[in-house]
């Protein structure tokens, strides 16, 4: 081959082999830019669904670090008052002020808090009845208003805190009035501001005293 014939070969080779390069480097995507880790939803702070007719929320904050059911008691039980009502509108919080304050149980029965890796059982709390009759007036100053106060009932979900599944569920009624320790809240869409009867923490006591007293 004659020296002219080897330089147009050459040239020939380079354009191919440039072509290649470029086809190869676009046929990928550019990377992407910024923070490429995957997003993890965050989880349910606890078990206790939205309603007594779903199923428990699995898994949660508080699944996530909870002892087992298990051991000698009383196993502690977190009262969880972020479950919303049944049957009425709005929706209803145990009490004023912290948490770790509700339900009224003994000594050594409820947990520091949902983060505690002591806790074992969690209460969740549901109104599934308002009544239609004023049994009471709440007054208070800061603002100054009255709220009259309804008879209720109350449906309780008690789940094991490490793995949601659900131990019991009972109904009570509701027989305090308590003006200090009930937050008002609004029975129907619109409407005033309303007091509900609480649960009697004796009687709540007893309701969950086998499953919380016992050996396991």
């Amino acid at each position: 081959m004659s020296a002219k014939g080897t330089v147009t070969l050459i040239a020939a080779i380079i354009v191919v082999i440039t072509a290649l390069a470029v086809w190869d480097i676009q046929s990928y995507p550019d990377p992407p830019s910024g923070d490429t880790t995957p997003s993890v939803p965050d989880l349910p702070a606890t078990p206790c669904p939205e309603s007594t007719a779903e199923p428990a929320r699995f898994p949660n904050d508080v699944s996530e670090i909870a002892a087992p059911y298990a051991g000698q008691g009383p196993h502690p039980v977190y009262g969880s008052f972020e479950s919303y009502d049944e049957g009425v509108a709005g929706r209803v919080l145990s009490r004023k002020g912290d948490d770790t304050d509700w339900p009224d149980l003994p000594d050594g029965w409820l947990a520091l808090s949902a983060s505690s890796p002591t806790v074992r059982l969690v209460l969740c709390e549901y109104v599934v009845g308002i009544g239609s009759d004023r049994v009471d007036t709440c007054e208070y100053a800061a603002p100054r208003y009255t709220a009259p106060v309804y008879e209720a009932k109350y449906r309780f979900l008690l789940y094991e805190a490490k793995t949601a599944h659900e131990v019991t569920r009972f109904d009570l009624d509701g027989t305090k009035v308590s003006c200090d320790d009930n937050v008002p809240y609004q029975k129907e869409d619109g409407a005033g501001f309303v007091v509900a009867k609480r649960v009697d923490g004796a009687a709540l006591t007893e309701r969950l005293r086998p499953f919380v007293e016992p050996a396991r």
